[in-house]
């Protein structure tokens, strides 16, 4: 719940953006601040209007693009601006839902080539949550990540009814049982504890 609760927030954000014509083009957690009454979208700097000439970089390379590689979408990487669109934005959303359930980001290397490919052309990364969460959200945040932008929600708010049309009883069970088992783990640490909320680096 507090995952999907985030998500929202940061959707509607973007909605609220992308109603006013405006790409953010670098959704990542250090963009994302934790204020009183939830999630904050923050550093508008790259943002681009999308009805705007887009000026096509030098190239591709760390360099030749704007964005953050671990949350960048497949046409940020090749610079193809004619398809940016809320549907880039989304691409680095379902980056941030898959950091926030599995631990880290989707596509992780320390050469920024493997990074930059992945996102081009690797397969949906290995799903392993660290918390329980409904098998429905690995298709949202598959659909979310898909390499092809017609793919994709079209808009924010098309990923938010989505999200919040996933059944996450199951989900809330199973993290009920672990808090209730956790009651009685005391100092032994051979026993399951509940999962907690770790954030998220870039």
């Amino acid at each position: 719940p507090e995952i999907r609760t985030t998500l929202l927030c940061l959707l509607d954000a973007l909605a609220n953006a992308h109603a006013h014509g405006w790409v953010h083009r670098d959704i990542k957690p250090r963009n994302i601040l934790l204020g009183a009454h939830g999630p904050i979208l923050t550093d508008f700097g790259i943002a681009q209007r999308v009805e705007a000439e887009w000026e096509p970089d030098a190239g591709i390379g760390a360099d030749a693009f704007y964005g953050t590689p671990n949350y960048m979408a497949p046409e940020q990487v090749l610079n193809d601006t004619r398809n940016f669109g809320p549907w880039t934005d989304l691409y680095s959303l379902g980056c941030i839902a898959y950091a926030l359930v599995v631990g880290r980001p989707p596509y992780v290397n320390t050469d920024l080539g493997v990074v930059l490919h992945e996102h081009l052309r690797g397969g949906f990364p290995e799903w392993a949550p660290r918390v329980p969460v409904p098998e429905a959200l690995r298709d949202w945040i598959r659909r979310t990540m898909a390499k092809p932008p017609s793919v994709r929600f079209p808009l924010a708010a098309d990923a938010a009814l989505a999200l919040l049309r996933i059944d996450d009883a199951p989900a809330r069970r199973t993290f009920a049982r672990l808090s209730t088992l956790s009651a009685h783990v005391g100092a032994d640490p051979t026993l399951v504890e509940p999962p907690t909320f770790v954030p998220v680096s870039d």
